[in-house]
């Protein structure tokens, strides 16, 4: 069940890939933004339109979640569902954003590192999902779970034809993204095995301190724009 429970939110949200938590950042300056642009971020745009595309796979992963914690908790019991109970509570528009804005600023730092992903890599990456969706699909691949990632992959399409784009210009999307968050894991990885090295001993929860710790200087460090208006 776990292994299909990743699989469903990866389909909604990739996130799922590195478990980023949304913290505060410091404003570079009070610079007025076009409309258009709700941050820059070293030098990086993000526009509204990207925004609002985040924000409506969080509605869809949102949307998802409530059915898939009613189906869990009649199949399996309260205490199962009440693991899930979190992923209930929908995003807001400012904390999709600040999400988005530090991707950027870890993928800087990622590429900084020399740990940035390739994009073959992401593809081969992405191909290999799609795969698993498929082996799924067709009962190749046994979860007990198959309701659910049909309904991942019925709003996903939905979303693609409601957006306007075509299935080509989303796969090109989703492994640009692929490649920038597989990026960002394979750095975090990178920090907490050097971590880990210099504290052998260390806790979990201090590994966790330490990584949470590294995001908010990384940031505080980072040139950030925010458009108030968002």
């Amino acid at each position: 069940m776990k292994r299909s429970k990743i699989l469903i939110a990866g389909i909604c949200s990739l996130a799922v890939l590195i478990g980023i938590v949304a913290v505060g950042w410091s404003l570079a300056s009070k610079k007025e933004l076009p409309k258009d642009v709700v941050a820059v971020v070293n030098g990086h745009k993000i526009y509204k339109k990207d925004l609002d595309m985040a924000y409506s796979l969080e509605e869809l992963r949102y949307e998802n979640a409530k059915v898939s914690f009613e189906e869990l908790k009649k199949k399996y019991g309260a205490d199962v569902a009440k693991e899930l109970e979190g992923s209930l509570r929908k995003k807001t528009r400012q904390e999709i954003l600040d999400e988005m804005i530090e991707w950027l600023v870890l993928y800087d730092e990622a590429k900084k590192e020399g740990c940035e992903v390739s994009l073959d890599e992401a593809k081969a990456y992405y191909n290999k999902t799609q795969k698993m969706i498929q082996d799924v699909l067709s009962g190749k691949l046994s979860t007990g779970e198959m309701n659910n990632t049909q309904r991942a992959i019925e709003l996903i399409n939905s979303f693609v034809k409601k957006q306007g784009i075509s299935e080509k210009e989303h796969e090109e999307m989703v492994i640009k993204e692929c490649q920038m968050l597989l990026s960002i894991q394979k750095y975090l990885q990178e920090k907490e095995k050097q971590y880990k090295n210099k504290h052998p001993n260390a806790t979990l929860v201090e590994v966790g301190d330490y990584l949470k710790s590294l995001r908010v200087n990384l940031k505080k460090k980072a040139e950030i724009i925010v458009n108030k208006n968002i």
